[in-house]
């Protein structure tokens, strides 16, 4: 499809969606996730107690929590588009609430965190930059509205080795939970793979499913761009699962992982910076778009993908970035695809 068709999918959508994002007004009814993780073994104490209150030193993390549905809109209908970004606008905060927070795998996007052991760097924002309080819900176009500039951080090392000349001038990073696969450690009636992991003391299973397509996704994207995991799930997580998915690192140059991430109010963001490349040439396909939220312009949303075997969304994302190689700067033809910036900051007049 088109780059102009693309455009103007998204006016359509925006035109439907300009009074419900930016009012200030938060939807009054969650939408509660599943809960996608779980020990192989659960103590009995803790299956039955339903009242419990979550574990302040619920970090102890290795996957993400789902990530709800951001989308890519030049594949999906308006009026799909419309109820997609509204599920992804109305996502549900389950730290607040669930009965029992339970360790997992995967990369906590719409996830508030609340682990004593990271450095939240919430600390770094003015009062200016303070995020509205609403325990109930997550909006990542009002969380991107407030988040502050990069410099008001810390200076943050360069966690990539240089570029060197036989790569491809345009860097592609890629999220992998909901993105590319779907993971968990309770049993799938169906998968694609799986394998073992111990964290803290305590013995997985994974259960994988691999998104339709990405095996030739990851080909052919290889070939035309400098390819990079970053993800905010943990290493000893991701890492066994990426020596699975492309064990002569043929396919991904590169891996980053949690401890790469800004944790920001709950939230690990992927700054881009980190990655020591020119952000003129630097692409990050997420289904979490707060996780892009201080490079807006770099960043291609992608639904979420749970399992469904009719998907295409690697295709559609893979035809707009066959149109991108060459560009000398990505931002613009990304802007003006997604029109990302005038859902969290509206249309500029």
């Amino acid at each position: 499809m088109s780059e102009n068709s693309a455009s103007s999918s998204v006016f359509s959508l925006l035109s439907s969606l300009t009074n419900l994002v930016f009012d200030d007004k938060r939807p009054k009814t969650p939408i509660k996730q599943e809960a996608k993780l779980s020990k192989t073994s659960t103590p009995k104490s803790v299956k039955n107690d339903a009242t419990k209150t979550p574990s302040k030193s619920s970090n102890s993390m290795i996957h993400s929590t789902p990530k709800k549905k951001a989308t890519t809109y030049w594949k999906t209908p308006v009026k799909k588009a419309v109820s997609t970004l509204k599920n992804a606008i109305n996502v549900h905060q389950e730290a607040f609430h669930s009965e029992e927070t339970e360790e997992e795998l995967f990369s906590p996007s719409f996830h508030v965190d609340e682990a004593e052991d990271e450095e939240d760097l919430t600390a770094y924002m003015t009062a200016e930059d303070e995020l509205p309080q609403d325990d109930d819900m997550f909006n990542p176009f009002t969380f991107i509205r407030y988040l502050p500039d990069l410099s008001n951080f810390p200076p943050r090392k360069v966690n990539l080795p240089r570029k060197t000349r036989s790569c491809p001038p345009i860097t592609l990073v890629l999220d992998l939970d909901e993105t590319l696969v779907h993971c968990s450690t309770t049993p799938l009636k169906t998968y694609d793979l799986t394998f073992e992991v111990e964290f803290n003391s305590e013995h997985y299973t994974v259960y994988v499913l691999k998104r339709p397509f990405l095996q030739e996704f990851l080909e052919k994207v290889s070939t035309m761009f400098e390819v990079v995991i970053f993800t905010a799930s943990q290493k000893v997580y991701a890492d066994k699962l990426l020596n699975i998915l492309d064990p002569n690192r043929k396919y991904i140059k590169h891996r980053l992982f949690r401890d790469s991430c800004l944790y920001v109010h709950g939230n690990y963001l992927k700054d881009l910076t980190v990655l020591g490349r020119d952000l003129s040439q630097t692409i990050i396909v997420d289904n979490a778009p707060q996780s892009f939220g201080f490079q807006l312009s770099n960043g291609i949303p992608i639904e979420s993908w749970y399992g469904a075997r009719d998907d295409t969304q690697l295709l559609s994302v893979l035809e707009f970035l066959s149109d991108i190689v060459g560009v000398t700067d990505v931002r613009p033809t990304i802007e003006n695809a997604f029109r990302l910036k005038e859902l969290v900051y509206g249309r500029q007049k």
